[in-house]
């Protein structure tokens, strides 16, 4: 039996959260820094990186849209 979608994304974002956790916690493990930030800010980015595609699209789509109004 194949899990729903719902259930495939639950689980998704669920590996997504452990992955976040598990890097974070290593990158503090010798102490805070700037570097650690910016670690954790490239580290989301690469995780939720399909739903920024999206966005990034339908942004890029309604400004082609509204370029090309008269």
């Amino acid at each position: 039996m194949m899990a729903l979608d719902r259930e495939k994304g639950v689980i998704h974002n669920l590996n997504r959260i452990l992955i976040a956790a598990l890097s974070l916690s290593a990158s503090f493990m010798d102490g805070v820094s700037l570097q650690d930030f910016l670690f954790f800010v490239a580290l989301v980015l690469w995780l939720w990186l399909p739903e920024c595609d999206r966005i990034e699209e339908r942004l890029l789509d309604k400004f082609k849209k509204r370029i090309k109004k008269p």
